[in-house]
């Protein structure tokens, strides 16, 4: 599997995961509980995006600082963690809600922009072996960044 293929099989993961969410966000209570949701997405999407910069982008780093598409990366994941951020902090339900909702249509703009415009950069850049053995790699660290949160999780 190449790692672009890996990822995007993330990107449709995470945006099962966030259409779950929608439809729990109206049932919850408190600011407090969608911060809480809020807050597990923020992680996820931090080792999701650690990983893809790691295994995908760092290999273009070259590429990308000429074409100005790196620090676009870097600056939207910021941005996105910071609208988790703010939607773990809010003070009131419905504005929780509301950044939540914000992050994640967000979030789905983001996977969008990757898979359109870096993916098929990254493919013409990385022969078919590199494109290979790199998504390999993430498969594994993912699996040991799930297993490692897994066990956090029962501490």
């Amino acid at each position: 599997m190449k790692i672009t293929e890996a990822i995007a099989l993330e990107h449709a993961t995470l945006l099962r995961v966030f259409d779950e969410v929608e439809l729990v966000l109206p049932r919850l209570k408190s600011a407090g509980e969608v911060g809480r949701l809020a807050g597990i997405l923020e992680g996820v999407l931090r080792t999701h995006a650690e990983l893809e910069i790691e295994f995908a982008f760092v290999a273009l780093d070259h590429a990308l600082y000429h074409k100005r598409h790196l620090e676009t990366l870097h600056q939207d994941h910021r941005e996105l963690d910071t609208r988790f951020r703010q939607a773990r902090k809010a003070s009131t339900r419905e504005g929780a809600r509301g950044l939540l909702q914000g992050a994640m249509r967000a979030s789905r703009e983001h996977f969008r922009h990757e898979e359109r415009d870096l993916f098929p950069l990254v493919e013409r850049t990385l022969g078919l072996g590199v494109l290979s053995a790199l998504g390999e790699a993430f498969k594994k660290k993912a699996r040991k960044a799930d297993a490692k949160r897994a066990k956090q999780t029962k501490m």
